[in-house]
């Protein structure tokens, strides 16, 4: 056990604050997102967020990849669903 406990102390230390357990099924209107970004894969749902609201969208959600893709895609390297 305290292997284990000293393993997963690092994780823990990176994990986001913030893991999502229910989803939006409604888009933001575009002007009011600055920035999305995913879960940490400690997290047991993939997920995106948005920066500065408390909303989260299933990583499966095209309206959350499409913005996603947008805002972090650099010479076509983003995500695919």
């Amino acid at each position: 056990a305290a292997a284990r406990r000293l393993l997963l102390q690092p994780l823990k230390a990176t994990a986001p604050a913030i893991c999502c357990f229910s989803f939006s099924k409604r888009p933001l209107p575009l002007k009011l997102v600055s920035d999305i970004t995913k879960t940490h894969s400690f997290c047991q749902k993939q997920a995106f967020t948005i920066k500065g609201r408390q909303i989260c969208y299933s990583e499966t959600f095209q309206w959350a990849l499409d913005v996603y893709n947008k805002l972090h895609n650099t010479e076509g390297s983003g995500l695919q669903h």
